[in-house]
């Protein structure tokens, strides 16, 4: 019965809902196409439109180091909702080398792997997204958990799904999911 869980992928926001992922935008400060790809990506804007602007802000703008991380994340975001996964990972890594301890760059490469099924690498990713103090840590509790009951494990989705509760209790994507475990199958607080 635990199988008829539907697994539904969310959005981190800077998290948002970009196709079926959970996704965390970066604030882009220093350029005004920095600016416009972060506002492009958060607000879910055609991928295709996004991917554009992203573009244009890395080969055309000088930026700083932090920002230039920033936006590889945010077009990373754009090449997931387009399917381009590789490209999306090699985004998020070359934000990495850039800025190592990027919460989000984790997250969103997390995301990457999860939309390929590569559950351990997006569990990774996850754990160190958290880590590394990510906004929106109640969205990478839930992505997470959404790895463990791709493997059936659900014990450890359960407790994930509760700690993103805990830090969100409004979040209705998590609420729904957790009355789902309590009332099908006999999870309790």
């Amino acid at each position: 019965m635990k199988s008829q869980i539907k697994t539904s992928f969310v959005a981190l926001s800077l998290i948002f809902s970009v196709g079926s992922v959970a996704n965390a935008a970066e604030t882009i400060y220093g350029t005004q196409r920095g600016q416009q790809c972060f506002q492009d990506t958060k607000f879910g804007n055609s991928p295709s439109a996004a991917l554009t602007v992203c573009n244009e802000a890395l080969k055309k703008e000088v930026m700083s180091r932090k920002d230039r991380a920033r936006t590889l994340v945010n077009r990373g975001i754009n090449l997931n909702a387009l399917e381009r996964f590789d490209a999306a990972e090699e985004d998020f890594e070359e934000a990495l080398e850039i800025w190592e301890d990027l919460p989000e760059a984790y997250a969103n490469r997390g995301n990457t792997s999860m939309l390929q099924k590569e559950y351990d690498a997006a569990r990774e990713d996850y754990s160190r997204a958290l880590e590394n103090n990510v906004r929106d840590a109640n969205k990478v509790h839930f992505n997470r958990a959404l790895t463990y009951e791709a493997e059936k494990r659900y014990d450890e989705a359960y407790e994930d799904l509760k700690k993103s509760g805990s830090l969100d209790p409004t979040w209705r994507e998590t609420q729904e999911r957790l009355t789902i475990y309590r009332e099908r199958f006999g999870y309790t607080q």
